[in-house]
């Protein structure tokens, strides 16, 4: 009878072995805004990477545009048919956590390894849910042939050093600062980095209490002397306000610096990628933004994409080896490069490029200050914004009234 059994068992556990060896990969849907055509960041190679070292799981990526993000998933989330991962910002984190519409991460050991300030940026009541990938730059692209033609040898730090480049260049006959204003957007990360910088250095808890309504920024001299600034700038003619609100930063506004048709303008780190026309590339650095006279260059470490995971998954062991592959720094630095962006884990090798160097170095030196993006709310940011190029159009305004802007918009999500 045993011997009759053996064949039998044999014969069983070679047709389960045989089914499972067969069985269809698990698919696992992940969304992204990188990824696509206009921005791969790596995320198809990555993917292929990952497939290969798990070859029982298979990826299947749907871009969807940030802005998109916000509507179509939360429409999804609502519905029950949102993919398994999604890639998310602190705003949607928050968002979705507080709803209980994500995965908490906080078991994942690579948690221990994010950086001191950024561990908490990812949680929501002492809980994670979202594994960060990355911290961009916000400084200032300076066209480094047009500055040594003009004979400026350095990018400018301070308000007055960035005065008399523009005297410089103008003479050159060199357009010295875009500042392109369609959206509000750059002149509102010039003012508030050099309103910042010092008030963080001087309280840690500066934003917390703007949030909590004990601060006001119409109330801060230095936030006041950061709107003035951008004045003195446009008084300096660095720049033509009125020209510059109609210009778009991503997209005539790159033009144009690409092009080398303009010294200066502010940006984020990830748009170094795009710094190449015709296959050359433009000689040019990423310098952290100037600061009030009497302070110093900063920048705005801007906290980006993470990966967060769908709490009704039905694939989440899937799930979060796809989100462990992305905290080794052997995939994740593939990213950071295409992106041009710090690493969040303490053992992060830095993979900037040269040009951003001068960045890294005021970094590394405490001279950036975190984007309040995830603090503040996004109402607050586009009023921000809007204010901005209200400033542009009427650059007499007086600063106080801006900042009133500021402080009436709401401040907490």
């Amino acid at each position: 009878m045993k011997r009759q059994l053996i064949p039998v068992l044999l014969g069983s556990l070679l047709g389960i072995a045989t089914a499972t060896a067969n069985a269809a990969p698990v698919e696992l849907n992940v969304s992204a805004w990188k990824g696509g055509a206009a921005e791969p960041a790596a995320v198809p190679e990555l993917i292929a990477k990952f497939e290969k070292e798990n070859p029982d799981i298979k990826i299947k990526f749907d871009y969807i545009a940030r802005n998109d993000t916000t509507t179509i998933l939360s429409s999804r989330l609502q519905g029950g048919s949102a993919p398994d991962v999604m890639m998310v910002d602190r705003p949607l984190m928050r968002q979705w956590a507080s709803a209980g519409q994500l995965l908490d991460l906080s078991g994942d050991p690579a948690i221990g390894r994010l950086s001191a300030d950024v561990k908490p940026l990812a949680q929501v009541g002492g809980k994670t849910f979202m594994m960060p990938m990355e911290i961009v730059g916000i400084g200032m692209f300076a066209n480094m042939d047009l500055l040594k033609k003009a004979g400026v040898e350095h990018v400018p730090t301070t308000i007055g050093e960035m005065k008399a480049t523009c005297g410089k260049l103008r003479a050159a006959g060199i357009t010295p600062l875009l500042l392109p204003a369609k959206d509000g957007w750059a002149p509102a990360m010039l003012a508030l980095s050099m309103g910042l910088a010092p008030s963080v250095k001087a309280n840690p808890a500066f934003v917390s209490e703007v949030v909590s309504g004990k601060q006001k920024f119409s109330a801060s001299p230095n936030f006041k002397q950061a709107i003035a600034s951008v004045k003195e700038l446009a008084e300096a003619k660095c720049f033509d306000p009125k020209l510059n609100v109609g210009i778009d930063p991503w997209g005539l506004g790159l033009t144009e610096f690409t092009a080398g048709r303009v010294a200066m303008m502010p940006q984020g780190a990830w748009s170094i990628q795009k710094m190449t026309v015709d296959g050359k590339a433009v000689n040019f650095a990423f310098a952290p933004l100037p600061g009030l006279d009497g302070g110093k260059a900063s920048g705005i470490d801007l906290l980006g994409t993470a990966w967060a995971v769908n709490a009704s998954t039905k694939n989440a062991t899937a799930a979060k080896r796809w989100v462990q592959f992305w905290t080794k720094d052997e995939n994740l630095g593939k990213f950071l490069q295409a992106e041009a962006a710090f690493s969040p884990f303490v053992d992060g090798a830095i993979r900037l490029p040269k040009s951003a160097q001068l960045y890294a170095d005021a970094r590394k030196a405490g001279n950036t200050v975190p984007h309040p993006k995830g603090d503040v709310s996004a109402a607050f940011i586009q009023e921000m914004q809007k204010s901005m190029t209200a400033y542009l159009l009427n650059i007499n305004q007086d600063s106080t009234a801006v900042l009133a802007r500021w402080d009436n918009a709401p401040q907490q999500q």
